[in-house]
């Protein structure tokens, strides 16, 4: 898959990383987020985090809203018409998580619905049509072009790209158990965390923590060695963490890093020390850009 296309999501694991899609161990880039570690039986260490985790809740890295000057960041190119916001969704695997786990994930991804336009419509008859379309198993050797596990979608009309076709436009690899594992754990809510940030990259969203300022703020060395520690490659971490988006190719503001697409990043990996909380929620800012971007009202 042509890197440049796929944001993949942090892992979540002991370790942080987009990591975040934090249970499996990254391999290239592929969509928007990355893999996602599988449920680990004891509770994941506090001290590193990542996108880790996005998860672990860190001071201020949780829901509260940031300045209303802020805002995530929408990659131009890959903007859906604001006439075209119905997405259909397929769950591909066989065979099919149950209806109630459907409906489940379905419900987190219409959270942006609450603020903007879109709307994630179940398409439970031929599954493999459908516009998204998600699978929650591990590596699949039948997709030919997205040979990726763990959490990440494609980014926007990425998705409508032909190449793609009965292919998966998103994953969720062990969700359900990763979810039941963290929340057992007393750590924040799994569904929400991933759920809604691939579902942002569906809608054109790019990761906060890959703007500039934030990657000026990245000792590369201390990241590799940190991400290493997840199974990320160093071609992973230059690709989903260290490699910053033009700024041109994007509308946004200033920085959020308490966005839901802010990965969290460990203060040991920064010049000045200090954590970026990441997101583990849509936030105010969050909200205000997908709205203003996806107005659900057009005159």
């Amino acid at each position: 898959v042509d890197g440049s296309k796929l944001f993949v999501t942090r892992p979540r694991t002991s370790i942080h990383p987009s990591m975040a899609d934090r249970t499996a161990k990254p391999s290239r880039r592929a969509p928007t987020d990355g893999p996602a570690p599988k449920a680990r039986r004891t509770a994941p260490k506090p001290k590193i985090h990542p996108c880790v985790a996005d998860i672990l809740p860190r001071g201020g890295a949780s829901s509260g809203p940031g300045p209303a000057t802020a805002a995530i960041a929408l990659v131009a190119s890959k903007r859906w018409a604001p006439t075209d916001m119905v997405f259909t969704v397929g769950f591909i695997d066989t065979p099919a998580p149950s209806i109630a786990l459907q409906q489940r994930i379905l419900s987190y991804m219409n959270r942006w619905s609450a603020y903007c336009a879109a709307e994630f419509v179940l398409k439970t008859d031929d599954p493999i049509t459908a516009r998204v379309r998600i699978t929650l198993a591990p590596l699949n050797p039948r997709w030919k072009v997205t040979r990726l596990a763990g959490y990440w979608s494609y980014v926007g009309t990425e998705i409508l790209d032909p190449k793609y076709a009965g292919e998966p436009t998103m994953a969720l690899e062990n969700i359900e158990e990763n979810a039941e594992f963290y929340a057992s754990a007393g750590l924040p809510d799994e569904y929400e965390r991933v759920v809604c940030h691939e579902a942002g990259h569906t809608l054109g969203f790019a990761h906060e923590h890959m703007r500039k300022e934030i990657v000026a703020k990245l000792i590369p060395e201390k990241c590799y060695e940190y991400y290493a520690m997840g199974g990320w490659s160093k071609d992973m971490v230059d690709a989903q963490v260290l490699t910053p988006l033009d700024p041109e190719s994007l509308w946004a503001t200033d920085i959020d890093t308490s966005s839901i697409m802010c990965y969290q990043v460990d203060g040991s990996l920064t010049t000045d020390g200090i954590d970026i909380p990441g997101g583990l929620k849509i936030d105010r800012v969050d909200a205000m850009l997908a709205g203003a971007i996806y107005p659900k009202v057009r005159f």
